[in-house]
């Protein structure tokens, strides 16, 4: 019987990469965790040829990591319509309540971390990820895209994998 590994890079869109991220690979069943290094990589060794199973990516950790009161502007700007957030990856960021929109709430919500009047994120996760292969339709409406095909799914590993992941 012959075995595989699965490995990657979380990184985020403009290229900065994710360390101490959970990736977890769910084999029908049986679940494996990884942590992210340093270099925001990744690798599950010893799976078995011909296993199914789907691998995911998040983090309950550096919840501030990365943001600041310029993020609240960004996305005040964004709501009044002065100037809109392009990026898929950054509206899906700017949705910190992960209700499918942005929104007045995302603004309390990101004052109340900076402030620290919260500790975590409603939803738990700071970070998220996408398969970086995933093209997005439609850049404007990334959410259904998101919920979608934040999962990656494989059957019958023939060979060893490598998937990297954008992390949001």
């Amino acid at each position: 019987v012959g075995k595989h590994t699965i490995s990657g890079l979380v990184s985020s869109h403009y290229g900065y990469k994710a360390s101490e991220v959970k990736v977890e690979v769910n084999l029908g069943g049986f679940a494996l965790t990884s942590m992210t290094n340093d270099l925001g990589r990744y690798s599950f060794s010893q799976i078995d040829i011909d296993s199914k199973g789907e691998l995911n990516m998040s983090s309950e950790e550096h919840v501030l990591e990365g943001i600041s009161t310029s993020d609240i502007i960004k996305i005040q700007k964004h709501i009044l319509g002065i100037e809109n957030i392009k990026s898929p990856y950054d509206l899906i960021a700017g949705d910190v309540d992960r209700n499918g929109y942005i929104s007045a709430s995302d603004i309390i919500l990101l004052r109340k971390l900076i402030v620290g009047n919260i500790q975590q994120y409603p939803h738990k996760q700071s970070i998220v990820g996408i398969d970086k292969n995933y093209k997005f339709i439609n850049y404007s409406q990334p959410w259904n895209e998101f919920r979608n095909n934040n999962i990656y799914k494989f059957s019958e590993l023939k060979r060893d994998e490598s998937l990297d992941w954008v992390a949001i």
